[in-house]
């Protein structure tokens, strides 16, 4: 069993304060409550996080293949953990 979840996460950036919201997608080979998902996810809504440690932390924290995809400024960045 293969199932993917996805949702958007708000954080702010670390560098200059500005709220940046990323498409987050979760692949896991198990059942993930969405409830829990969704009350993790929220926790990062006034964290101060780079892209890269938000994906690196939402991937170990369910251990699951997280892909982040999120633009600030004019740059679109993608990361996968």
């Amino acid at each position: 069993m293969v199932a993917t979840h996805s949702l958007t996460v708000s954080a702010r950036c670390p560098r200059d304060g500005a709220i940046d919201v990323y498409r987050v997608s979760f692949e896991v080979d198990r059942m993930i409550e969405v409830e829990t998902l969704v009350e993790v996810c929220r926790e990062y809504a006034d964290k101060s996080i780079f892209q890269e440690v938000l994906t690196e932390e939402l991937s170990t924290r369910f251990m699951a293949r997280v892909t982040t995809v999120g633009k600030h400024g004019v740059v679109e960045t993608t990361v996968t953990a």
